[in-house]
C-alpha cells in the first residue's frame, strides 16, 4: 500500500487515511489516520479531494453476520469480524467437533464438562447477539497456566479490534475512550478490593449507555454494549464483594 492506493475518508470536518499496518505476524491489520487535508491536497492534487468520501460522524452499531461499514452517511467504528461467517448451512455438531478438536478439548477445560454448553452459549450470543447483556465472566485458578489467559487469546482472535486488553485500575481512570464500541474488555490478572472498581463493573456489564472521555476533548455519551471478562490467581479473592453478590456471578474453577 502507497499514498495512491490508501483509501481517505472525511468524517465531520476531519480527513482519514484508512491505511494496512504491518504485524509480527506478517500479516496486516487496517487503522485510521487523522489526515489532514492539506496534506492529501499536495500528495494527490485538490482534485483528489473531491473524490473523497463523506460521513457526517461516527457511529457504531455492532453486527457479525450483516454488517455494514456505512449507514445512512454514518461511518460505522465497529470492526468487521476478519473471515466470512456461513449463514446457509445446516450446523452440525459432529462436524464442529471433527474440525474443531482441539478448540472443543480447551473450552471443556474451561468451562467443564456440566457447563460447556453454557460456554458455548455465550460465545454464540456474543456472535449472533452482541447487544444483548451478559453476566461477567471470571476465570479463576491458584494455579498458572490453565488456558485462562489462552481463552482471552482466542476470543481475541475471534472478534478482532472489537475485544481489547485492559487492567482493573484503568476502570477507574477517567479518559475511557479506548473503550467505546468494544464489545469485550478483557481484564487479567484480577485481584482489587477497591469498592468503586466494583461499581463500575456492576454498572458497565448492565448499562445500555456509557460517558466517553478522550484527553482534551469533551465527555460524550454512547451506546454501550461491552462484555467484561476477568483472569486472577485468586480464587477467594479476587475481588471485593458481598458473599450474597458473589453467589450470583458466574465463576469458572479451573
Amino acid at each position: 500500500m502507497n499514498l495512491e492506493t490508501a483509501e481517505y475518508i472525511r468524517v465531520g470536518t476531519i480527513f482519514y487515511a484508512l491505511v494496512e499496518r504491518p504485524t509480527l505476524s506478517n500479516s496486516t491489520e487496517k487503522i485510521m489516520l487523522p489526515w489532514s487535508k492539506e496534506t492529501i491536497s499536495n500528495d494527490l492534487g485538490k482534485e483528489f479531494l473531491l473524490k473523497v468520501k463523506k460521513f457526517f460522524s461516527f457511529i457504531c452499531i455492532p453486527n457479525h453476520l450483516s454488517y455494514s461499514r456505512e449507514i445512512k452517511n454514518f461511518y460505522n467504528i465497529y470492526h468487521p469480524l476478519d473471515y466470512q461467517i456461513d449463514v446457509e448451512s445446516e450446523l452440525d455438531m459432529n462436524i464442529l467437533k471433527e474440525k474443531l478438536k482441539y478448540t472443543f478439548i480447551h473450552l471443556r477445560h474451561i468451562f467443564g464438562e456440566d457447563q460447556f454448553h453454557l460456554g458455548l452459549d455465550y460465545i454464540k450470543i456474543l456472535l449472533e447477539k452482541p447487544t444483548q447483556i451478559l453476566p461477567i465472566l471470571a476465570l479463576v485458578s491458584n494455579e498458572r497456566e490453565t488456558g485462562k489467559s489462552l481463552f482471552l487469546k482466542f476470543l481475541r482472535k475471534i472478534f478482532s479490534f472489537n475485544a481489547t486488553y485492559t487492567f482493573a485500575e484503568t476502570f477507574l481512570n477517567n479518559f475511557n475512550a479506548d473503550t467505546y464500541g468494544k464489545l469485550l474488555l478483557l481484564v487479567e490478572e484480577t485481584k482489587s478490593d477497591n469498592i468503586q472498581f466494583v461499581e463500575k463493573l456492576k454498572y458497565l456489564s448492565t448499562a445500555d449507555k456509557n460517558t466517553f472521555e478522550k484527553k482534551g476533548q469533551d465527555r460524550q455519551e454512547g451506546d454501550s454494549f461491552v462484555k467484561i471478562l476477568i483472569t486472577s490467581n485468586f480464587e477467594t479473592s479476587f475481588i471485593k464483594i458481598s458473599p450474597i453478590v458473589l453467589r450470583s456471578i458466574p465463576r469458572f474453577i479451573i
